[in-house]
């Protein structure tokens, strides 16, 4: 909120007083909102409104007068750095300004590119996905989704390159072996059975 600080109020030290929404009255005596007691300011000095992010000082009658910068005024808006001066009282408004945090933005680190399955090709246009099918024309390879299908009568369904419209060969990955145990190793080498007899050659 604003508020007024006494520049110079000879034996009054200093003071300072916080703007309340709407109007504050200042006056020598205890019954104004800012009070100044001070011989040169009258009772009800004048009057210092706060409405819509503007002050503006409204003079009452005084008998030494009010003045922003030096000049008299019957009412005027009053603005930060400007000296309001009532009788021989100066004071200054300050109005604290408001901190604005803005964050520091930083980059997301880029997301490691992700792999198709061991043993697979990747597509050519999803590089995390297995590709099935391998166009001989423009020598890519693309998945299931990418390709496009087209189905004629009797049944047949046709594979095309979606690049340059090219049948498409499907891609047949060899299935690994499953790895035999030693067990397994030993009884194929040496022709016995699970049973423990040996197998006739």
């Amino acid at each position: 909120m604003p508020r007024l600080n006494v520049k110079s109020a000879n034996d009054n030290g200093s003071q300072s007083f916080n703007l309340r929404l709407g109007t504050n009255k200042l006056g020598r005596t205890a019954d104004n909102d800012l009070q100044i007691d001070h011989p040169t300011v009258s009772t009800l000095h004048c009057e210092i409104i706060w409405l819509n992010d503007a002050v503006t000082v409204v003079d009452r009658d005084s008998t030494n007068g009010t003045f922003i910068d030096g000049q008299r005024i019957q009412q005027g808006g009053l603005q930060p750095e400007q000296i309001l001066r009532v009788g021989e009282v100066e004071l200054t408004l300050d109005t604290p300004k408001a901190a604005i945090s803005v964050p520091k933005l930083t980059e997301d680190a880029p997301a490691e590119a992700l792999a198709p399955p061991p043993g697979t090709l990747s597509c050519a246009n999803h590089q995390d996905v297995a590709a099935g099918y391998h166009c001989p024309q423009c020598e890519k390879n693309f998945c299931e989704s990418c390709v496009r299908t087209l189905k004629l009568l009797k049944g047949h369904i046709h594979k095309l390159c979606p690049l340059c419209s090219a049948h498409c060969q499907p891609i047949v990955y060899e299935k690994k072996r499953k790895r035999r145990s030693l067990l397994q190793v030993v009884q194929n080498t040496f022709g016995f059975t699970e049973k423990g007899t040996t197998q006739k050659m």
